[in-house]
Parts: structure tokens; C-alpha cells; sequence
């Protein structure tokens, strides 16, 4: 083994020693073939290598390009070969180019010889999907380091919509193109809605490819988590539950998958006020984890989560032996800490619920790494039960700095979680208690507006919200005109939804029983708006 001063030495002789080999390779192609398309492939290689010095890699790009103009017909595709290796050589290295004032000049110098290559590969007859993509690929690279992101995102789509036609010999490439476009996008830009047209495009191809079971539940998944982000929760529900079909028959080996995206539709259902199904889903992730301990890393957040859910909805009894396992198995667990709180603060236990709030708090604002990333959504929810907890307990301006913050750090993290609605009802309560109506209707005002942005009317947690604010207004603002405003809407939306029904069962008919008070409060609001000078004709009355 040469020491260390004779391997550097080594190192830096190796440049002109593969140099030098490249020389006596194209020499003797030159030799033995002389204008041949296989002497092209060699210069454009050489221009290509990284070994090789800048002015050779431009030498050798132009004897490319004087080879193929000079042997090859003007439609030849092989042509675009040559006007590529120049490009690059022209371009130089990327760290050649941070620096520069952009545009930069070798940058700017490189697209034509770029959309020569296209125009070659554009003309030849039968085309090369796969080639003329890749050459789209580069020009829009191009011009994205130009700056010119429009036309770089408009050869971008080209490239997309070349490799479909090239389908299915392309779609190995496809998925390629599409995986980084998507990650790039999604997580820098956060260009939601240009990703998903490729998320719509790598399924349809993968459908008419492969049909890959695994794989599709895969492409679904990562599909409505795109249509969650964008808002989308009827379509980003409709994507998971596609995903968990395909899994389960698919993918049933790999039940931690499965139980993934359990967990996920279940996080998306609570998220849009569908907690009953939250909780059906999780209870399905559970029997499919069986026996997994709290210990093995996937039941601790399996029991929590679905003990914070039955604790929602008045499950006590449900939710006690799965949070006290979940705690004496991690007593550290923010979101453990959170839902024992809120056990013990409806079960007569305010003191003990308080300090472990208060503890968990602690907890989130210490935590790092990973756990970082997540420590305003763990606030938040800590905050709208430390915040409920305190308005019980008459401490109210200790409450309403709480539900505040809460409702800073909810929206900074997830805006779009309905699952915090909970936090504008209870401060606009706070601001009640503290003389403040202005501030109060403000929050009832914003919470209608966020479920009336997301859902359409007849939506039922959208026709609650409006139903909780126009209650409030009614009966603690004494805002009888704003009220029947609110109650019309929900009044509205009930109705849109009793006529959406497609059979009168028991669900149907439980819904309906639910509106029936709606319904009675919306008269009750036009007799009070009437009596401060309204024509009681001119309010119209949902059956």
C-alpha cells in the first residue's frame, strides 16, 4: 500500500492521466471509423467526463458537433447528442456558476445549443419519448437557473406529458421524475396544486402500467395528504380510503403500512368534526396491531390517541385503562400528559388535571429534534384544555392568555385543523366574561368563516359551527339580527343535507332529530329580530 504522501501524489497526477487516455481512445476511433456515429458517442462522452479539463471538455464537444453536422442528415436525432455535450460544456461546472451574478453569462450561452437539441428531437420521425424528454429536462433546467420560472415550469410539463406517450416503455423514468418533482415542490415550494396534477398523473400511469397493488396505495396515500393540504378533505378522504383498500389486500404483510394509514384517515376524519369514525378507525388500527405492546414503539401512540378520542365524545370509562397503560409506559408522552389531564379535569379532579398540563407545557417547550417540529400543535391542544379548565374554575383572564396563545400556535402550525375550533369558542366565551363583545363576536365570526371556507353547506360540522355561533350571539350578545343570520345559514345547510339523503336510515334519522332544535332556534331568533322592527313576513323560516 502506498502511505498517504504517495496516494495524494497519485491523486493528482490522475486528471491528466485519464486525460491522456480519453486522447488515445477517441484517436483511435477516429482511426478506425472516421465519422461515424460511434465516434460521436465517444467526443460526447469525453465532453461529458468529469475527469476531463473545462477547455477539453470544450474541444471535445466541438469536434461532436463538427462530427455530427458534418455525417449526420439535418432531422437526424443523434444530432441532439453533440448540441447537448456542448451545452454542458459550455455550461461548466455547477460550482462554477453559484457565484455569478444571475443570469449567468456560460448559463444564458448554453440554451441555444439546448433548444437546438430539442427542435432535432421534436422534427424526428418516429419520436423518442424518452430522449426528447430528457432534452426538455435539460432546457428547463436551463431556465430555471435563468431565473424564467414559467418556462422552465412549462418544459417541465412538457417532459411529464412526453414520458406518458412514451408509456409504458417511459415508465421506470416517469415515476423518477415525478417522485423528485413532487418532494421538491411539496416540501420547498409548497405548490400544492402544481403537485397535484403529477400525483394524479403517477396513478393513472401506474394504473395503466403495472397495476401494482402496494405501490397504488402508496401513490394514494401521498395523494391525500396533498389534498388535505390544499383543503380538499372530502377528495383527500376519498384518496386514504382508496389507499387503506389497497394495502389491505396488497400490502397485508406489512400491517405497520397498513396501521399507518389507518391512523392517518383517522387523523383526517377527526380533523373535518367526524370524530365517531375517527374513533371506528383507530379501534380497526388497534385490532390490526393485536398484541403489540405499549413498549414495542406502536401501541403507546395507538392508545393514546384513541383514549384522547373516546375522551372527546364522553367515553370515560373507555378511554381510563388505555391512558393509564399509556402512561405508566412513557410518564413523559405530551400527548398522554394532555388526555389524562383532560380525563382528570371531567372526573372531579381539577388540581391534579391543572399541574399536569402545566407540566406538559413544560414538557413541549423543552422538547427537540423531531419532537420540535410538532411542539405547537402538542401547545395547542394543551391550551384549549388548560384554557377550558381555567374558565371553570372562574380564573379568566388566566384562561383567555391561554386560549390566546393556543389559537397563535394552532394557526402557525395546522390552520386548516377544525379539531381546534374548540379555542375561538372558548375565548370568545372569555371575552364574554371580561366585557368584551366586540372581541367575542370576532372569534365566532372567524370560526364560521373557517369551516364556511373549507366545507361546503351542507356540512355538518360547518352547519355546527354556525349553529354554536349564532347561539351565542343569540342568547349571551343579544345580537338577534347577527343570530338570525347565522341560524338561516345552518338552518340552510341542515336542509341541503336532509335533501342529500339517499335513504331515510338510521343514521338519517338520528341527524334529523339533531336539527330539529336548530330549526326552532331559527324561529325563535326571526320572533326576537322582529320585535326590534323587522316584518316577521319578510324572515323566512326553513321547515
Amino acid at each position: 500500500m502506498p502511505d498517504a504522501a504517495a496516494q495524494r501524489a497519485l491523486q493528482r497526477q490522475l486528471p491528466s492521466v485519464v486525460g491522456a487516455l480519453e486522447e488515445r481512445v477517441i484517436a483511435d476511433c477516429e482511426a478506425a471509423a472516421l465519422g461515424s456515429a460511434a465516434c460521436l458517442e465517444v467526443l460526447a462522452w469525453a465532453a461529458g467526463e468529469s475527469w476531463s479539463r473545462r477547455e477539453a471538455r470544450t474541444d471535445y464537444a466541438e469536434r461532436a458537433v463538427t462530427l455530427a453536422e458534418t455525417h449526420l442528415a439535418a432531422d437526424d436525432p443523434r444530432r441532439a447528442t453533440a448540441y447537448i455535450a456542448m451545452a454542458r460544456a459550455v455550461e461548466g461546472p455547477t460550482s462554477d456558476n453559484l457565484d455569478c451574478e444571475k443570469p449567468c453569462p456560460a448559463i444564458v450561452s448554453a440554451q441555444p445549443w439546448l433548444d437546438k437539441a430539442k427542435s432535432v428531437l421534436e422534427a424526428a420521425t418516429p419520436r423518442d419519448h424518452l430522449a426528447l424528454a430528457l432534452a426538455y429536462r435539460e432546457l428547463g433546467g436551463n431556465l430555471y437557473a435563468q431565473g424564467k420560472r414559467v418556462e422552465g415550469d412549462a418544459l417541465t410539463d412538457r417532459m411529464l406529458d412526453t414520458l406518458v406517450a412514451g408509456l409504458p416503455d417511459t415508465y421506470a423514468r416517469l415515476r423518477r421524475e415525478i417522485d423528485d418533482l413532487i418532494y421538491n415542490i411539496e416540501t420547498t415550494g409548497q405548490q400544492y396544486a402544481r403537485a397535484e396534477a403529477m400525483h394524479r398523473m403517477r396513478i393513472a400511469a401506474t394504473e395503466a402500467v403495472s397495476g401494482e397493488g402496494a405501490t397504488l396505495a402508496g401513490d394514494y396515500a401521498a395523494f391525500g395528504r396533498n389534498l388535505a393540504r390544499q383543503g380538499m378533505f372530502e377528495a383527500a378522504g376519498q384518496a386514504l380510503d382508496n389507499a387503506i383498500a389497497l394495502s389491505t389486500v396488497h400490502a397485508s404483510d406489512d400491517f405497520e403500512f397498513v396501521v399507518s394509514l389507518l391512523v392517518e384517515r383517522s387523523v383526517l376524519a377527526e380533523a373535518v368534526g367526524e370524530t365517531e369514525r375517527a374513533i371506528a378507525l383507530m379501534q380497526r388500527a388497534m385490532e390490526l396491531a393485536g398484541d403489540r405492546t405499549v413498549e414495542d414503539g406502536l401501541g403507546l401512540p395507538l392508545r393514546v390517541r384513541l383514549g384522547r378520542l373516546l375522551e372527546q365524545v364522553g367515553r370515560s370509562d373507555e378511554a381510563q385503562p388505555l391512558l393509564v397503560e399509556a402512561y405508566i409506559a412513557d410518564p413523559d408522552n405530551i400527548e398522554t400528559l394532555s388526555t389524562l389531564a383532560q380525563h382528570l379535569a371531567k372526573n372531579g379532579a381539577p388540581e391534579k388535571a391543572e399541574t399536569l398540563y402545566r407540566g406538559a407545557l413544560a414538557k413541549a417547550d423543552a422538547a427537540t429534534g423531531f419532537d420540535a417540529a410538532f411542539a405547537d400543535l402538542s401547545r395547542a391542544y394543551l391550551r384549549m384544555g388548560l384554557g377550558r379548565l381555567l374558565l371553570e374554575q372562574g380564573r379568566i383572564e388566566e384562561a383567555e392568555a391561554e386560549l390566546s396563545q393556543g389559537i397563535v400556535e394552532w394557526q402557525r402550525m395546522v390552520p386548516w385543523h377544525t379539531a381546534f375550533l374548540d379555542l375561538r369558542f372558548l375565548l370568545a366565551e372569555a371575552k364574554l366574561r371580561l366585557k368584551r363583545p366586540e372581541d367575542a363576536l370576532s372569534q365566532l365570526a372567524a370560526a364560521s368563516a373557517q369551516t364556511s371556507g373549507m366545507f361546503g353547506s351542507a356540512n355538518p360540522l360547518r352547519i355546527d359551527t354556525d349553529r354554536r355561533a349564532a347561539t351565542m350571539m343569540d342568547e349571551r350578545l343579544g345580537l338577534h339580527p347577527a343570530a338570525w343570520t347565522y341560524y338561516a345559514r345552518a338552518a340552510s345547510g341542515a336542509k341541503n343535507r336532509i335533501d342529500s339523503y339517499t335513504s331515510f336510515d338510521n343514521e338519517a334519522q338520528r341527524e334529523l332529530r339533531g336539527y330539529r332544535p336548530l330549526f326552532l332556534q331559527q324561529v325563535g331568533a326571526a320572533w326576537r329580530y322582529s320585535e326590534r322592527g323587522v316584518d316577521r313576513r319578510a324572515v323566512r323560516i326553513h321547515p
